[in-house]
């Protein structure tokens, strides 16, 4: 009777799904082209969304947190983020052979911050969905990406201790004129995707207010490095310092260009009683 029933709903399903596609075909984010929906190869967990094995392979599995808003040529375009890379920052590096070692800036000058991993390249479709998702408003991209970043997370942390989230605030002008801080969403779904992954993950708090940003700095965008270290610099405080002291921080972020916002952020972390700071972003500058 439950084969029966299962194989009902399979027909069902595959109803549902070509009269959506005939009715509402996708659209790629990045290019533009119809695409047919994907079809569903894990089981939807409670709030509807495909549920990916963390354990599975790192490079086959990151293109499905988005295949219902990119096309299937696009997503394999995306480039994750895999070693060999800088040790310390996640710079990926040109040549596919060697292990991690540290790049040239890491090496002249160390960053304040452990270490940072990001998801993919800040390139293609996964800047366009970033794009679409922090600059146009679409909400419905926070959990993708959302859940993407936290994949990453547990490939990239599984022998890293942490105690507490902390993502990288807005200025209270900019979050009134933008509505919203990316960061702030991406992280929004993590606590219950950390129960599925269990070993009380689960209770690591998520301090979206830790930080506050209380100089209001011109765009990143368009500086170079030390334009962008002179601009951030002195622009944040800690606000109730004792929920830091003597832990291990994530900091999240949406992109890494020459990460001195993100190091800016830990300076302010360390100088406040954090006793380590590791970073993580949906994506990384390939060339800063």
């Amino acid at each position: 009777m439950k084969r029966l029933a299962g194989r009902y709903h399979r027909v069902w399903d595959r109803i549902a799904r070509c009269f959506c596609d005939a009715v509402y075909p996708l659209k790629c984010l990045n290019c533009d082209l119809l695409f047919k929906r994907p079809p569903v190869t894990r089981t939807p967990d409670r709030s509807g969304q495909i549920v990916h094995d963390p354990k599975a392979p790192y490079t086959e599995t990151m293109p499905a947190q988005l295949s219902s808003w990119i096309c299937p040529r696009c997503l394999n375009a995306i480039q994750p983020i895999v070693s060999p890379k800088c040790s310390c920052c996640g710079l990926p590096f040109a040549g596919r052979q060697g292990e991690d070692h540290l790049c040239g800036n890491c090496h002249e000058t160390p960053p304040v911050y452990g270490r940072a991993c990001a998801s993919g390249v800040y390139a293609g479709a996964l800047r366009a969905a970033i794009h679409v998702y922090k600059y146009h408003g679409n909400f419905c991209l926070s959990k993708p990406l959302g859940r993407l970043l936290f994949w990453t997370y547990t490939h990239q942390y599984t022998h890293r201790h942490i105690d507490c989230i902390v993502p990288v605030p807005l200025h209270r002008k900019r979050l009134r004129t933008r509505g919203f801080n990316q960061s702030d969403l991406l992280v929004a779904e993590w606590p219950g995707l950390f129960s599925g992954v269990g070993d009380g993950l689960a209770e690591i708090p998520i301090y979206n207010d830790l930080i506050v940003r209380h100089r209001h700095t011109m765009p990143q965008q368009g500086l170079n490095r030390k334009e962008r270290q002179r601009n951030i610099r002195d622009a944040f405080r800690i606000h109730a310092a004792r929920r830091i002291e003597k832990k291990h921080v994530l900091l999240v972020d949406d992109v890494y260009t020459t990460g001195a916002t993100l190091n800016e952020c830990a300076r302010v972390l360390f100088g406040n009683g954090a006793l380590d700071v590791d970073v993580i972003t949906l994506a990384r500058v390939a060339a800063p």
